[in-house]
């Protein structure tokens, strides 16, 4: 997944960390007729986890959704060609399934119909034979009948 964050989602962060730990504290050594005040508020053991849990599950919610976004963009990036792919090869088809002269009924398919290729004035073709000649000339290739002409001894 591209991201401009390079923290790491795979593992807890700090605050997911602390507030873990806080909860094995809790359980671990907080006696439960114990009562503690935070803020001036006054917390029982149950009322005390609950607050702790409540603070992280947004952390491990986050941290969860990093790790699925970045499977799905994996799972896309993986998918990318393929559906391309499948989507070139689709609408060559439709065309040749409805015809080129069919531009609405493509158009429902979100395809445009293919232009005529316009054809090439005298001009351009004059131009296109005299352009193929100098490109001849300029890299030395010859035609068959040259070809076989050449004679000469090998090695």
């Amino acid at each position: 997944m591209s991201s401009n964050n390079s923290r790491d989602y795979s593992t807890p962060g700090k605050r997911e960390a602390t507030l873990r730990q806080l909860l094995k504290g809790i359980d671990d050594k907080f006696a439960d007729g114990d009562v503690i005040r935070i803020d001036g508020q006054p917390y029982t053991k149950a009322e005390f986890r609950a607050k702790i849990a409540a603070a992280l599950k947004p952390e491990q919610d986050c941290r969860d959704a990093h790790g699925q976004l970045a499977r799905a963009c994996q799972v896309r990036k993986a998918n990318a060609k393929p559906t391309d792919n499948l989507i070139v090869l689709t609408k060559k088809a439709l065309v040749t399934h409805y015809g080129e002269n069919k531009p609405t009924t493509l158009l429902a398919f979100g395809v445009k119909a293919p232009k005529k290729r316009r054809k090439a004035t005298v001009a351009e073709k004059v131009d296109a034979a005299e352009k193929a000649r100098q490109t001849r000339i300029a890299r030395g290739t010859k035609g068959p009948k040259q070809k076989r002409a050449i004679k000469g001894k090998l090695g």
